[in-house]
């Protein structure tokens, strides 16, 4: 009977273990979660600020001021223009791979923000 005692009291010390573990790695994921929702939320703010200085931008060239600039600045914009583009680009298949086309469930799009966090962190750095 003692062997039996024994077998559950592992048993069970087992499964505490288990149980544990499972909830430091929830508690890890949850702080990932919420790392990942600042980065999405900062990188969110970036955009929405670079989309208004390229509607000013755009105000400004269909305006009489811009007729004056000279053409290193103007190759300089379109530069800049095309560098937006790729960057734009490369943004919007990360967030098509995060998000895809059709309605996922909340949890597995923000799984799919975390494990892709490294490239969050990338397209924040660009």
């Amino acid at each position: 009977m003692q062997r039996t005692d024994d077998l559950l009291v592992v048993r069970q010390l087992r499964t505490i273990e288990a149980f544990d573990l499972r909830a430091r790695q929830l508690n890890d994921l949850a702080g990932k979660y919420r790392q990942a929702e600042l980065a999405i939320l900062s990188m969110a703010q970036e955009v929405a600020t670079i989309e208004l200085a390229w509607t000013r931008i755009k105000q400004w060239s269909e305006s009489s001021a811009a007729e004056s600039m000279e053409a290193t600045f103007l190759e300089r914009l379109d530069q800049s223009l095309d560098c937006g583009s790729l960057v734009i680009n490369a943004l919007q298949r990360d967030l098509f791979g995060c998000i895809g086309t059709r309605t996922v469930g909340r949890f597995k799009q923000r799984s799919k923000v975390v494990w892709n966090e490294r490239g969050l962190h990338d397209h924040q750095d660009s």
